[in-house]
């Protein structure tokens, strides 16, 4: 019992144990009393009940465990020794302070209470003791002596400290907290270097591997690892290790190892691309450790950049006939000790034949390197998992034929399917070695497929984007997403139509495949051929059909949602709008699609637009680049002779109207240049109708004086619409130039009577568009007069 005087207050506190004695019963109520006497008179007197209740072993997870009990059984003292700790028996608890109580507050005193019950002859002894705790909001001590301040090391895997092109490299952060200290906060900064902002390695992963044990309250749910960008958007190039409050609550002579006081965290560094790397260059992480509020240590880890080695890890994968076709080579996976490794790269995919097959795919992936430390009992961790997926050709069965097959026998039936065995070679090379091959056989079943369609594809017939209107004279694109089935294989056709009510004001200029999911590998829309033609049987072509054959989503069902891009097919129709008097501001059209599958199932959809007099200012307020190339750095030119000067025209995706207008100089009543020829030399793919504006192309030549010398001359593009997606496709990548349009001039140096030798002469460039605020550009070039 414990009593206490506070402010002219008796507080008195008692302990009360219920034995663990078998007459006992759970559950059941037992009474105790309570009086107060004073000077022999009992003021207050009263009852109270505990209910017994089994007591499990407490948990001690250290997961808020606010109760913990020893039972030591039978105690002996023999007394051999007679000195003065021989006779007593320690305990040592290790506590936290719950930072998740909210009434806990700086200054708040809280009490820890113990209580040891021994057994004599007659009856039992309970002794009761507390220990006051006061919480604080920050660290209050620091500690001076160097033994009990923190120790920071990194250790280094591998063999060697080399780090080659595209491989990773590992290290350990080692962190010692010293026995009966406590640090808060403490923090680990990790970073890479960096040259002219862009930095020299990357970090991919760091992770703890071991918390010592004498970190009883610690749990690794605890530690914020949190990784940045130092310039922004680039690669991650700098972790913080944030572990918050560390307590080490041993004595110095309860360590039994300095591992067991040490927090080990693993960290995977990336080789990054840089203009500035150099063979031999070294290369430091730093890592900082900021403890309490003015400890700081910092060490580094030293790497040495080896460029010059021809070890190249590859995959290389065959199919020596036309019968199979490669559809994908990639890394699948790759286990935990082969870090930042990136199943993003491409391989390089072969055709010998243009027949639209892939022979060969080659998977370049450089140097591999596995960054575990000793030996694992898991393999995973050391496996990397490619994925070759290949497609059987239709001409893998021309030679079965049905009447003769229900002719064999069931033997014979299958001698023919094995002679028939499709072969795929595979290798794993290392450098030059071949280090791992084998052949392996698919067998031909020569009955098509059978595919439960009650699961139809979803359909979505969209324009690009989401303005409604599109501009007299312009071009719109239309795409038809068609999401196949979960684990299907089906024939597809597509048919695309024109405005059926108004044959002559809708032109279908492209259809084509533009995207295959990723469950879809074996679609490769480059080798596809769309049939054009006409509802009038002239050249305007309004209808448009694609035979694709066979789609396969190679994905098992397994219950998810089938709107994916993973399941998605995208064909693209791009429609250009006629630029006649017959259409008016507001005019609805319409256009349809047809989707054939397995020849006897036909879905149909519709879409719709409206014709606009004016430009769509969403889709011209854009700034294309216009530059004037000459044949020579310096052009000169004698009376008579002629040069060739080009326009490039790069365009963002836009719509406009276009029209350039190259104006030669003059004086008096001649010119001094005239213009003798403009031809349009090529339009990339990524503008809507391209192939169509070279049998469009018209310019106009004129003269100011009215003779034949041509002082100007007019080209007059229409509505040009870029819509940017030609190429942006998993098998036909873009580039710069599919923005590009091309034209060249030819001008001759007429024999002027002002000419003089040595005079420069200057021809404008003018070219109009629709943009704010402006609309024009005017570039000027010249050439010198010899």
């Amino acid at each position: 019992m414990v009593t206490k005087w506070r402010n002219n207050k008796i507080y008195t506190q008692a302990v009360i144990h219920l034995t663990n004695s078998a007459e006992v019963i759970e559950n059941t109520k037992y009474w105790f009393g309570v009086a107060l006497d004073i000077d022999g008179y009992r003021i207050y007197s009263n009852q109270v009940a505990i209910t017994a209740a089994a007591q499990s072993d407490p948990n001690m997870d250290t997961i808020s465990a606010d109760y913990a009990q020893f039972n030591f059984g039978r105690i002996t003292n023999v007394g051999l020794r007679h000195l003065a700790d021989d006779n007593k028996l320690k305990i040592h608890i290790s506590a936290e302070l719950l930072a998740s109580v909210s009434s806990t507050v700086n200054g708040t005193e809280l009490d820890v209470t113990a209580g040891v019950r021994y057994e004599r002859q007659d009856f039992d002894n309970l002794l009761v003791i507390r220990s006051p705790i006061v919480a604080f909001e920050n660290q209050p001590k620091e500690y001076a002596a160097t033994v009990l301040q923190p120790q920071l090391n990194l250790l280094r895997r591998g063999a060697t400290n080399y780090i080659y092109p595209h491989t990773g490299a590992a290290f350990e952060i080692r962190l010692r907290v010293p026995p009966g200290t406590t640090y808060s906060p403490l923090i680990l900064n990790i970073t890479t270097p960096s040259l002219n902002g862009k930095p020299l390695l990357s970090i991919c992963r760091v992770a703890i591997q071991d918390i010592g044990k004498n970190f009883y309250c610690y749990g690794g749910n605890r530690t914020e690892i949190n990784g940045y960008s130092m310039a922004g958007d680039g690669p991650i190039d700098q972790y913080v290790i944030d572990l918050q409050t560390v307590s080490n609550t041993l004595t110095d002579v309860m360590e039994e190892a300095e591992i067991d006081s040490t927090f080990t965290f693993e960290v995977q560094v990336h080789y990054e691309d840089h203009p500035d790397l150099v063979q031999g260059m070294e290369i430091n992480v730093t890592v900082e450790a900021n403890y309490g509020w003015t400890g700081f240590l910092t060490e580094d880890v030293k790497y040495v950049l080896e460029l010059e080695t021809p070890t190249i890890e590859e995959l290389d994968v065959t199919t020596p006939n036309n019968t199979l076709s490669i559809c994908r080579n990639r890394v699948f996976t790759t286990g935990y000790n082969i870090p930042c490794f990136g199943n993003d790269i491409d391989a390089t995919y072969l055709s010998y034949e243009e027949d639209g097959h892939r022979d060969r795919a080659l998977l370049d992936l450089g140097i591999i390197r596995n960054t575990g430390a000793g030996t694992t009992t898991d393999p995973d961790r050391n496996r990397m998992i490619a994925q070759v997926v290949v497609k059987l050709e239709d001409s893998a069965v021309s030679w079965f034929n049905l009447t003769e097959w229900n002719n064999l026998t069931a033997v014979d039936q299958q001698e023919l399917i094995q002679s028939q065995l499709q072969a795929l070679d595979i290798a794993a090379l290392v450098g030059e070695t071949n280090m791992w091959g084998a052949a392996r056989l698919i067998e031909v079943d020569p009955f098509p497929q059978s595919t439960d369609l009650s699961t139809i594809p979803e359909t979505e017939f969209d324009k690009l984007t989401s303005e409604t209107y599109v501009t007299i004279g312009g071009s719109a694109v239309f795409n038809l997403d068609v999401y196949i089935p979960y684990d299907s294989t089906a024939d597809y056709k597509f048919e695309f139509y024109g405005d059926h009510g108004s044959p002559h004001q809708t032109t279908i200029c492209e259809v084509r495949v533009v995207e295959s999911g990723w469950n879809i590998p074996c679609m490769n829309g480059t080798f596809y051929e769309t049939k054009y033609s006409s509802t009038m049987e002239d050249e305007n072509t309004d209808m448009a059909s694609l035979d694709v054959g066979a789609i396969n989503n190679m994905q098992a069902d397994l219950g998810l949602p089938l709107l994916s891009s993973k399941n998605r097919v995208r064909v693209q129709l791009i429609v250009r709008l006629a630029l006649n008097d017959t259409i008016n501001h507001g005019d609805e059209f319409w256009l349809g699609a047809h989707i054939h599958l397995n020849s006897f199932n036909e879905y149909s959809l519709q879409t719709n637009f409206f014709a606009d007099e004016n430009v769509i200012t969403s889709e011209t307020s854009f700034e294309p680049k216009f530059r004037v190339y000459q044949s020579a750095e310096n052009v000169s030119m004698t009376v008579g002779s002629r040069a060739w000067y080009s326009i490039k025209m790069s365009f963002p995706a836009m719509t406009t109207p276009l029209t350039i207008n190259i104006t030669m100089p003059t004086a008096g009543d001649e010119a001094f240049l005239t213009i003798m020829d403009v031809q349009l030399d090529s339009v990339a793919e990524n503008f809507a109708c391209w192939h169509l504006y070279q049998e469009e192309f018209d310019p106009v030549y004129d003269s100011m004086f009215g003779t034949s010398q041509n002082t100007s001359v007019l080209v007059d593009f229409g509505v040009i619409m870029n819509h940017g997606t030609s190429h942006y496709y998993q098998y036909n990548p873009g580039s710069e130039e599919d923005d590009d349009i091309w034209l060249s001039f030819e001008i001759q140096l007429a024999d002027h009577y002002e000419l003089v030798d040595g005079q420069l002469l200057d021809f404008d460039c003018l070219r109009l568009q629709s943009r704010p605020p402006g609309g024009e550009d005017t570039l000027r070039g010249g050439h010198q007069d010899g």
